[in-house]
């Protein structure tokens, strides 16, 4: 008879229990794991959520990255406290649709991305060194 036929044989059934529990217990573990690293994977990159009419300057500025008062003045709002208004009534109040003010909002946002970024193109080459 082998040797491990004979260990299974001296075993307990409380040993079974634990050996189970410990199975249990490690797929839960691995479950557990497996859902943070989905939940991390989705942090990376926001979506690119088009602005609603729900949304406040402040969250349109926030989930694309830009100063809020950059979106104030392209609205053509004056300088004061934080506007805290949905861009559906500030489209209301102004007596423009939605769209048109999604459309300033969203131009304005590229406008700003576009200046922040690296001009594209060859990098220009390193400077000589005496070797």
């Amino acid at each position: 008879m082998s040797r491990w036929l004979q260990v299974l044989r001296r075993l307990r059934w409380r040993h079974y229990v634990v050996f189970v529990a410990l199975l249990f217990f490690l797929a839960f573990g691995m479950m557990q794991i497996a859902r943070a690293f989905g939940h991390a994977r989705g942090f990376r990159e926001p979506p690119d959520l088009p602005a609603a009419e729900w949304m406040t300057i402040r969250q349109v500025s926030h989930i694309y990255d830009v100063p809020p008062d950059l979106l104030e003045r392209a609205l053509g709002l004056p300088e004061r406290q934080p506007d805290r208004r949905p861009l559906g009534v500030i489209a209301r109040d102004q007596g423009r649709s939605f769209e048109e003010v999604r459309d300033v909002v969203m131009q304005a946002i590229a406008a700003h991305h576009a200046a922040e970024a690296p001009p594209k193109g060859p990098t220009p080459p390193a400077p000589d060194r005496p070797r």
